[in-house]
């Protein structure tokens, strides 16, 4: 790396000190990205031409603190003396992803509710254990349960465990009643 602007020092939380210690565009992303990562700019140095269109790179970059990030690179092939550099522009996507994140999510809360409204000719049971499956798979938990509580909130009664649940507690004659 020959120059990197203040941007850039705040994006990666580097002083201009601490940034200049870094030489190379692999000390900038996490070990397990390196490789690859070094891989694709060698290979974008070995076939970049003046007219070569930019190449865009998504990868989790590695910040001064040690904190990983997602970001997007653009490299543009420029020609000085006769040898091919990248100009690269760096944006942080965390947001982004966030957002992408956001709309699977949600993708996949339409998909159960589609689902559950086409199920109508089930018991009420199995309404209720697909919803608790399906509301244990949106929130990335492994288990979950239903359970009513009586009127003046003493005891609790279990009516469903998930499959996760009853494979992790793997209790013989669970309880179903629960003093609270």
């Amino acid at each position: 790396v020959e120059y990197w602007n203040p941007t850039f020092e705040k994006m990666f939380r580097y002083s201009s000190p601490g940034a200049q210690e870094k030489k190379t565009p692999g000390d900038l992303v996490p070990e397990k990205f390196r490789e690859p990562f070094e891989a694709a700019y060698r290979a974008f140095r070995e076939t970049a031409t003046e007219t070569a269109p930019p190449r865009v790179v998504e990868l989790n970059a590695i910040r001064g603190d040690g904190t990983e990030f997602p970001i997007e690179i653009t490299f543009n092939p420029i020609l000085i003396e006769g040898e091919f550099w990248a100009s690269a522009i760096i944006r942080n996507v965390t947001d982004r992803k966030r957002v992408e994140e956001e709309h699977a999510l949600n993708e996949r809360r339409l998909a159960a509710l589609l689902e559950l409204n086409q199920v109508s000719a089930a018991s009420i049971h199995d309404l209720a254990l697909f919803a608790m499956e399906e509301a244990v798979k949106l929130t990335g938990s492994s288990i979950g349960y239903i359970a009513f509580a009586n009127e003046d909130e003493t005891v609790l009664t279990m009516y469903a465990w998930s499959k996760g649940a009853m494979a992790e507690c793997a209790v013989d004659n669970k309880p179903l009643i629960y003093p609270v």
